[in-house]
């Protein structure tokens, strides 16, 4: 039992700190700290976006009421397993 406490804290740790690395990424990607916890704003000339941080994954979601065509949100998830320059990546390169 105490094993897999053990795993499941280690894994916990490891997503705090890729949580943390990616908060730290977010201000300078221009998020926004929303009032909401863990949930951070951007407007684009092409889109406005919400992201989100969940326990395992972020999450998130282009706005259909932000600049642009897009037909309804559109919302994507990514693992923090991620590297954080292929997180940059697909945040930043929209819908």
């Amino acid at each position: 039992m105490s094993g897999s406490t053990g795993f499941r804290i280690r894994a916990n740790s490891f997503t705090l700190t890729a949580c943390l690395a990616l908060k730290h990424g977010l201000g300078a990607w221009g998020f926004a700290k929303a009032e909401r916890s863990a949930v951070w704003l951007i407007q684009k000339p092409d889109c406005n976006a919400q992201l989100s941080l969940d326990v395992t994954d972020l999450y998130i979601r282009y706005l259909k009421s932000g600049p642009g065509n897009l037909e309804r949100d559109v919302e994507r998830r990514f693992s923090y397993a991620l590297s954080r320059e292929d997180i940059e990546n697909a945040i930043l390169g929209g819908p």
